[in-house]
């Protein structure tokens, strides 16, 4: 089995059951990785909270997205405007949050704002 990083010098036995004290605070169990201090431990569960929680508000926004291009596709200005009216400030908190980088949402509402026109 090899590892990206640094090969440790204490390996145990080769197994299923092998443990490996790594630079990363972490143990190495088979394939798996444990958290090897109460603080990583720790940032492991908040990195999984985190994680769910982004890919929520990720998926929210694709939502809203979706909204403004189905009704530019649709020919409807009226709620194309509606929608995009919804979907600009969901997309500025994306920034705010780090989720998402400014100048992509830039770019999206740039292209919203132009499609819309041109209805």
């Amino acid at each position: 089995m090899r590892w990206p990083w640094r090969q440790p010098s204490n390996i145990l036995t080769p197994g299923p059951e092998t443990c490996i004290v790594t630079r990363l605070n972490f143990i190495v169990i088979g394939e798996e990785k444990v958290a090897n201090t109460s603080q990583a431990r720790k940032r492991v569960r908040q990195n999984e909270r985190h994680r769910l929680h982004n890919a929520s508000l990720k998926s929210m926004c694709r939502t809203y997205m979706k909204k403004v291009v189905a009704a530019i596709e649709g020919g409807k200005k009226a709620e194309a405007e509606a929608a995009y009216k919804e979907t600009a400030p969901v997309l500025d908190r994306m920034v705010n949050k780090g989720l998402m980088d400014k100048n992509k949402v830039a770019r999206h509402k740039s292209r919203f704002t132009k499609h819309i026109k041109a209805l």
